[in-house]
């Protein structure tokens, strides 16, 4: 039989902290987080924080990410694999946007295999804000942003396997604050679900030139004892956030804010040598053998 780990609740969950010239450190629980700060108080957009972090452990071995640059993005793809079992944690570029993140394991171990404790996590941190591209008719303080979140979790293979998927949005001064978890666990002896899914679309009004601090994060993790009989089991966490400029009018006019505003990145992000393909749920389940 197969013991379970357990995913982070919100208390007990990685801290992060998001590093930034001029200001101090903010202890974020593991999450995404969008933290307006006024641009007095920040450094110029870019260069900007791009932050990631991808953790694997197994067996005693360990693998991390920690990007070469803190202020540039990064596609990332780190592995860790043993007698079984396989452990991926990736972050994927495609269109200029948030990326994606995913964590996830998977093993097969023959009758007599070997006992392995495993986790994989990935966090993202980084910064944005809404620029004006072009002058608006009237007077444009905020601007509408579209905050929207897809996350899943899954977990298979008896009471071994765990994920999870966060989002958190807050504006601090603009009293607003999103919060959105699925937890996946194959332990019938729990209520939590062997798959679960958040969709989150939202409209926010965000100032101009405000600053932005961006964290998300995914989490997969599992247990696996050996008693004698072959063991199939695979997590998977992700989250796939998008922020963009909503496709409104501006009042007292026919024209779109798109028109004047755009969201703008970190530096770098469009200047990305080698842009990796935006992925989905079943693509990660295909290749992780999350849906046996």
């Amino acid at each position: 039989m197969d013991v379970a780990g357990a995913a982070p609740d919100t208390a007990e969950v990685p801290m992060i902290r998001i590093r930034c010239t001029g200001a101090r450190f903010l202890p974020l629980a593991a999450g995404l987080l969008l933290l307006p700060v006024p641009l007095a108080a920040q450094p110029a957009l870019s260069p900007a924080l791009w932050d990631e972090n991808v953790s694997l452990s197994a067996g005693g071995e360990d693998v991390s990410f920690a990007g070469s640059d803190p202020f540039v993005p990064e596609p990332a793809s780190e592995e860790l694999s043993g007698d079984g079992y396989y452990l991926a944690g990736n972050v994927f570029f495609g269109p200029p946007g948030p990326p994606e993140g995913a964590a996830a394991i998977t093993w097969d171990v023959p009758a007599g295999g070997p006992s392995v404790q495993m986790a994989t996590s990935v966090s993202i941190d980084f910064q944005l804000a809404v620029v004006q591209t072009a002058a608006p008719p009237g007077g444009v303080t905020e601007v509408p942003v579209r905050v929207a979140a897809t996350g899943s979790a899954t977990a298979t293979g008896g009471v071994g396997p765990v994920a999870a998927s966060i989002f958190r949005f807050q504006a601090v001064g603009i009293e607003i604050l999103i919060t959105r978890r699925v937890d996946a666990d194959d332990n019938p002896d729990t209520s939590i679900p062997v798959s679960d899914s958040f969709d989150l679309d939202e409209t926010v009004e965000i100032p101009v030139d405000m600053v932005v601090l961006v964290s998300m994060s995914a989490f997969a993790s599992g247990t696996m004892v050996d008693q004698g009989a072959a063991r199939q089991g695979s997590a998977l966490g992700f989250i796939d956030p998008v922020v963009e400029v909503a496709d409104e009018t501006v009042p007292g006019s026919s024209s779109s804010y798109r028109e004047f505003f755009t969201i703008e990145f970190s530096e770098g992000y469009d200047a990305q040598s080698t842009p990796v393909e935006r992925t989905t749920v079943g693509d990660l389940k295909r290749r992780f053998g999350a849906d046996r």
